[in-house]
């Protein structure tokens, strides 16, 4: 028997694409197969399906094996259930903005001078949000970024 016919990665994506009928598609979701992500798919650990549909996927080292389509579709389900995602609208605009002003000594108090987002420096009047972890960026840069993503772009401390 063939160990490590397809590898999950940590976000539980199949690494290799899955072939059915001739064509490839990578799933873009996690997974409901008995495996967790980065640890090789052992075909003999899983129960044997003898009917329904079945797809090939092929491991790092090339090897096809066969699984049933719906645990491949359970994959992408769990997946798609799982995955990061970004903050709502209300969750962003809780976080507080100031509007950034330069101290008289022209100096801005010790905060950071630019944002790590657009890596322009602050100017006099920019609308600044605070996150959790302290950060500051340019309210419309870091509101994009969490969007789609729930965690300081520069830390990776959830804002949720």
């Amino acid at each position: 028997a063939t160990r490590a016919q397809a590898v999950l990665c940590p976000c539980g994506a199949l690494l290799q694409p899955i072939h059915m009928r001739g064509q490839a598609f990578a799933p873009r979701s996690p997974s409901d197969l008995p495996v967790e992500p980065g640890e090789p798919v052992d075909s003999e650990s899983r129960p044997r399906t003898t009917r329904g549909p079945f797809i090939t996927v092929r491991g790092p080292d090339g090897e096809p094996t066969r699984l049933p389509l719906h645990s491949v579709l359970q994959m992408v389900r769990h997946n798609e259930e799982h995955r990061q995602t970004g903050a709502d609208d209300d969750a962003i605009e809780a976080l507080p903005t100031r509007t950034f002003e330069r101290g008289a000594d022209g100096k801005n108090g010790g905060e950071g001078t630019n944002c790590q987002i657009c890596m322009e420096d602050f100017e006099e009047g920019d609308e600044l949000r605070t996150l959790p972890c302290f950060h500051l960026f340019h309210a419309k840069c870091v509101d994009q970024w969490l969007k789609v993503n729930s965690i300081c772009p520069t830390c990776r401390h959830k804002i949720t």
